[in-house]
């Protein structure tokens, strides 16, 4: 997980919103959601925003940050879409019916949320030492159940990845290079360069 700027709005979803304010999400045709696909791939650098593994237009899907059920009037709003991965389990779609995030879960809104997480050596990603002991249980609950972002292949991803970034440390590569060798899990990259 980790901030991103808000998105540019796309001249359909704008249209969409005001001729259709809350919904049916079916209002956006397929043409259009792809080309809000398409943009906010761009602002993500085609990483999911929640698991940060790389993405593309066919292998990726619309997520709401705040669902359509509990925030009915941002169903078309450029601030509570992502694109995320298409995994069952995990991310977007591993949180269908588990509530809502904590509001400090959105990449859009909170500054540092890449500071509010830490990475164990076998690829775990953990609730950041510096947070308060409830912020900890929110953090852990979205992490473990909401997300699943412990999901065991995204851990053994995150752990291989780690091994990777060491055999560049060192090298005089920069975190933006390293970043364009091994895009996936940008946050983790920076967090092992800093």
């Amino acid at each position: 997980m980790r901030s991103l700027p808000v998105p540019i709005e796309t001249t359909a979803l704008r249209r969409t919103r005001q001729n259709h304010p809350g919904g049916p999400w079916e209002r956006l045709e397929g043409a259009s959601k792809r080309e809000l696909k398409l943009v906010l791939l761009e602002n993500q650098q085609n990483v999911c925003a929640w698991c940060e593994v790389t993405i593309g237009a066919d292998n990726s899907h619309l997520d709401h940050i705040r669902t359509r059920n509990t925030s009915p009037q941002l169903i078309f709003a450029v601030d509570n879409l992502l694109a995320a991965c298409q995994n069952p389990r995990t991310c977007g779609h591993g949180r269908q019916n588990k509530g809502s995030l904590p509001p400090w879960v959105h990449p859009y809104e909170t500054e540092d949320l890449e500071d509010r997480i830490d990475y164990y050596p076998d690829g775990s990603l953990v609730p950041a030492s510096i947070l308060s002991e409830a912020t900890q249980r929110e953090a852990d609950e979205a992490i473990n159940r909401q997300l699943n972002l412990n999901a065991d292949t995204l851990k053994e991803r995150r752990e291989r990845r780690m091994v990777e970034i060491g055999t560049y440390c060192g090298q005089g590569f920069t975190v933006e290079d390293l970043m364009e060798i091994l895009p996936d899990f940008p946050t983790l990259t920076k967090k092992l360069c800093r």
